[in-house]
Formats: structure tokens, sequence, C-alpha cells
């Protein structure tokens, strides 16, 4: 450390997560309430990316259309940025059974859960109830719910 005063991270700004299947990803994530933003440009050619909005977060979908442009001096991301690489977690409003009901709803297979896990509220000590499913890209997507009757009923089964 260099022993000047630092501001710090505040928190997270967006990510990036490339995808071959940009209207499953949307249809997926616009299922489970998160705002999609820009489809229709990229549908009509006019934008490379697609974005998925969560309150103060921003998810970028790196499309086909701009995964053309790997190697491109202005295309900066991961080295080994693929589709299906993203293991991510959101937090789900509502209650476990009623995302139990919706997955069932919308077909989509849950892979692990209800399951106690311990989350990022509270400086990385809250104690959640997750639930894992997979997105077309095969990312996997865990959905953690912090409500009190689902942590009495998994943490203290």
């Amino acid at each position: 450390m260099t022993g000047r005063a630092v501001v710090g991270i505040r928190g997270i700004d967006h990510v990036s997560l490339p995808t071959r299947d940009v209207e499953g990803l949307a249809a997926f994530y616009s299922g489970l309430g998160v705002v999609v933003d820009g489809l229709e440009e990229w549908r009509a050619g006019e934008r490379m990316v697609v974005s998925l909005l969560l309150g103060e977060v921003k998810i970028h979908l790196h499309t086909p259309r701009m995964l053309e442009h790997v190697g491109e001096p202005w295309f900066v991301r991961a080295d080994v940025a693929v589709p299906g690489c993203g293991d991510l977690c959101f937090e789900w409003l509502g209650g476990v059974p009623a995302l139990l009901a919706h997955l069932a709803d919308e077909h989509v297979e849950v892979v692990e859960g209800p399951v106690p896990r311990t989350g990022g509220r509270d400086q990385g000590t809250a104690r959640g109830v997750s639930v894992y499913v997979r997105d077309p890209d095969a990312n996997l997507v865990e959905l953690i719910s912090y409500d009190a009757n689902d942590r009495a009923e998994v943490h203290d089964a």
C-alpha cells in the first residue's frame, strides 16, 4: 500500500455477461421481474448490448453481435468470458414458496434448494434461503430470500 488515502469502492455499478441467446436471457430475466433495456434496439441492429436493470445495478449482455469484435482494441473484456461463465446471486422478494411456484409456472428447473446460505447483506453475515437455477446460457443463478419465515423454516429445521 502507498499510504495514500483511498476513498474506496462503494458497490457494483455494472457487470458484463456474454450470451449466445439474447432472446432467451431477456425472456428468462424479464420473467423474474428484471427490466430489460435495449432489446428492441438490438433487434433493429442499432445496439450491440442489451442490459438487465436491477435497481442501481446493471448487467450488460455481450451479445453475439458484440462478441464478433473480440480482439479489437476497444473491446476490453475478461480473457475467458464465454456464454455460461456466470455465477450470479440475486435477492428475491416475496418468499421462497412464491419463488418455487413462479419457477414451476415458468418451467424453470430447480438445481438445488431451498437451502440455507449466508448472503451479502449485513456485510456478508446475513442468513438467507437460496434456490439455484440455470438460465438459458447455463449460467448458475442463485435466488436468495432473507424473508424471516423462510429463514425460520430452513435454518431452524
